[in-house]
């Protein structure tokens, strides 16, 4: 083989690669996870928000904006596309706070309350015949 055949192969390879990368990024979206609740650790040492989400999504990213009143709390996620089954599974999400929690409120994305449903706590482990 000579070197110019080299290089156009891997060219080929390398340009082969990079629509093959650019197909499957571009069938993902971006979008934000509806918060339906949280729950507080026992030491205020942050939150698990619980969001609801469709088959096969991710949690991408989660933000957070506190001040003295409120701690408001928004979770990106991304969706594939196309058609899977309509299920709405629920998954926590932990929010590490620097000031704890106190008495501030905590919102969704929108500025919404979000539902206080307690202490967080380990699930209870599967007892032993």
């Amino acid at each position: 083989m000579t070197r110019s055949r080299v290089i156009v192969g891997g060219a080929v390879i390398g340009l082969i690669a990079i629509t093959i990368w650019l197909a499957v990024e571009g069938t993902t979206s971006i979008g934000i996870a509806k918060i339906v609740g949280y729950q507080h650790y026992g030491d205020e040492r942050g939150i698990v928000v619980f969001v609801g989400v469709g088959a096969l999504t991710d949690i991408a990213e989660r933000t957070v904006e506190a001040d003295a009143k409120t701690v408001k709390v928004t979770v990106h996620v991304r969706r594939p596309s196309g058609s899977f089954p309509a299920y709405l599974i629920y998954l926590p999400v932990a929010i590490p706070l620097h000031d704890g929690l106190g008495d501030r409120r905590v919102l969704d994305q929108d500025g919404v309350d979000v539902k206080d449903l307690g202490v967080f706590g380990p699930p209870f482990p599967t007892p032993r015949p």
